[in-house]
């Protein structure tokens, strides 16, 4: 069996064990993860029809009480929603099915949100409802695979990037609707994207020899705020000094600091 792609916590008090597991005596056809700590109890997540499971993840990377979701995704094409109860025993909250194969999902760190990315080069963003259902609220179209889709640690954005080169930016309405705030094109291939700590950018890595910022002004609109070039693919970007400096390093030997107005 293939490891899970995300081991993460859950709400449990130690860093969380997620990981694909056959209980001795479970009918075949069904794929089960195993989800515990060392020295905390663990419990069983399945799903059915499959083989396997082949994601799992979490919205929070440690223990909240009031953050206790976590996510599976199987090859039956499924995503199932767990919320950890008052005596600590996970309950299914939902079950996400789309007209197209989920093939990752994400939760957002509130965990209000959750992004799934299917066939056919759509993602699909999912709002927690006060009666307790998940409706989707986006459907975000790239003409290739996404490849990644991460929300801001605010959860009031979502970046997803594609094999198209391009990467859309989609932002929460104060309303709850979530709309296009920018579309970031590239000339090749897009290796990376992260948020600044503040959330209010965007930081591109491209093998076209190029990084991009695009920030959110007062409007809340999303503009493009400087190119950074090198002779080379850009291989790995992040923001530095609270977002204040970012850094970009490339295949052309050499690393650029530069600061943001």
């Amino acid at each position: 069996m293939n490891n899970l792609n995300s081991p993460a916590a859950i709400g449990l008090s130690n860093p969380a064990i997620i990981e694909p597991v056959q209980p001795q005596g479970a009918p075949t056809g069904v794929g089960f993860g195993r989800v515990g700590t060392e020295g905390d109890q663990s419990e069983f997540l399945s799903h059915q029809g499959i083989d396997r499971l082949q994601q799992a993840s979490s919205h929070q990377q440690g223990y909240r009480a009031n953050n206790r979701r976590v996510v599976t995704v199987s090859t039956d094409g499924s995503a199932k929603i767990y919320n950890r109860q008052a005596d600590g025993s996970l309950a299914k909250e939902a079950t996400i099915t789309t007209a197209d194969h989920v093939n990752s999902a994400t939760l957002s760190d509130d965990g209000l949100h959750l992004v799934t990315v299917g066939d056919n080069h759509i993602a699909r963003i999912h709002d927690l409802e006060s009666d307790g259902t998940w409706v989707v609220k986006a459907i975000i179209s790239h003409c290739e695979p996404i490849t990644s889709a991460t929300f801001s640690t605010d959860s009031r954005h979502l970046v997803t990037v594609s094999d198209d080169n391009t990467a859309k930016v989609f932002g929460q309405e104060t309303d709850g609707s979530w709309s296009l705030k920018a579309r970031i094109c590239h000339d090749d291939k897009i290796r990376s994207v992260t948020f600044s700590a503040d959330n209010r950018h965007v930081l591109t890595a491209s093998d076209d020899h190029t990084s991009k910022v695009f920030g959110e002004m007062a409007d809340g609109s999303w503009l493009e705020k400087t190119i950074i070039h090198h002779n080379g693919p850009v291989k790995s970007v992040a923001f530095i000094d609270d977002g204040r400096r970012l850094v970009t390093s490339s295949q052309d030997g050499t690393a650029q600091v530069t600061k943001l107005d």
